[in-house]
């Protein structure tokens, strides 16, 4: 194929593409008409774009080489989510995290839009008090990322107050040193909304699980219980963006803006989010959300008897029981069991079949 110049303005066509039931992005499309002026030209070859513009001057930014198309699959989706709550908004697209599994999928990520892995490069930063030694560190991240020696570019210390806890490997920062490769991210993250509109639900749920993996916690009590579950980001659209996805799913949130975080409360979102598996790619939070909620399950606090009925129901739409056979499930004392059914019953959340006889009735969602 022949290699053809075109000017970004002169561009049009759709920017998801579905080919042979797979979904791609128009990389081509993200880009703005110009930047700083000058307009942002394509040399297109075999599928591949050089991306550059015009200038008169000598310090010129680099081209850049990207796919055309870029494959929408569970990788990109988490990886998206992923550059939206971890991701730098300035001149170098950089993912910052202390845990591998994520920064591994950011490589994955940034190799879907074209970086090469070779071209990536990381530093680490590291807290005064750790007890590791840069050697160790250093290590570390070899060891469980798919990062090599030569990506990582040095140490830095991080001096801080107070007897906080640390992380004792750091926290890496992988960047992709581009200037129009952060163009390209920027377009993505302006066309989010239009992307996640036309892929789809269940890679919206990757687009989730990534976001979480970035700036979700889950709160304990002190006793061990699972309180809430947060999302948090000083950018009231991702607030709202975030709130809205998770009801898509059957997830209520509630925006509190004046803790900047999505905050979700009550046993049957708890447990919705925790069947979700919305912290599948951070290992230590998924771990915590999982025996928290084990231990909610098994509290006696009033209020969150009924929704505990109402989310087991829902976990077994295709069967009904008895109220003995739910009594024994909880532990709640008969009369209670019988008292929240025939609360539920009364406002429509579930429904009771009739038994025959002396064969008790029972209850379903």
């Amino acid at each position: 194929m022949r290699e053809k110049i075109v000017f970004r303005d002169k561009l049009n066509g759709s920017l998801i593409v579905n080919f042979k039931n797979k979904i791609y992005i128009n990389n081509l499309l993200l880009f703005p008409d110009r930047y700083k002026q000058h307009k942002i030209q394509f040399t297109i070859n075999h599928g591949y774009a050089i991306v550059f513009y015009s200038y008169k001057y000598s310090h010129s930014l680099l081209p850049l080489k990207i796919p055309i198309y870029s494959r929408i699959n569970e990788d990109f989706m988490v990886g998206l989510g992923i550059y939206l709550a971890e991701g730098s908004r300035n001149r170098r697209s950089k993912i910052t995290n202390s845990e591998p599994l994520i920064i591994d999928q950011a490589v994955k990520f940034f190799k879907l839009l074209g970086v090469r892995k070779s071209t990536l490069s990381a530093w680490i930063q590291l807290h005064e008090r750790s007890t590791k030694n840069q050697k160790e560190v250093i290590s570390f991240w070899i060891s469980n990322t798919f990062l090599k020696p030569s990506n990582i570019t040095g140490i830095r210390t991080k001096k801080s107050a107070g007897n906080g806890k640390i992380k004792e490997f750091g926290t890496l920062h992988l960047e992709a040193n581009s200037i129009l490769f952060q163009l390209l991210i920027t377009g993505l993250l302006n066309n989010l909304s239009k992307i996640l509109s036309n892929i789809p639900k269940e890679y919206i749920l990757f687009f989730l699980r990534g976001a979480f993996a970035g700036e979700g916690s889950p709160n304990i009590t002190r006793t061990g219980s699972l309180n809430m579950v947060t999302y948090t980001s000083k950018r009231e659209e991702e607030r709202i963006l975030i709130a809205n996805l998770l009801y898509e799913f059957g997830v209520v949130s509630r925006n509190r803006k004046n803790k900047y975080d999505v905050c979700i409360t009550g046993y049957k979102n708890l447990g919705t989010f925790v069947f979700l598996d919305l912290f599948r790619y951070h290992v230590l939070r998924k771990k915590k959300l999982i025996c928290g909620f084990k231990k909610l399950r098994k509290s006696k606090i009033p209020g969150l008897n009924k929704e505990k009925i109402i989310f087991f129901l829902l976990k077994n739409k295709t069967g009904s029981f008895t109220a003995s056979e739910i009594q024994r499930r909880f532990s709640f004392s008969y009369r209670n069991t019988i008292k929240h059914l025939n609360g539920l019953y009364a406002f429509g959340n579930i429904k009771k079949i009739e038994g025959a006889g002396p064969i008790p009735h029972k209850w379903a969602i």
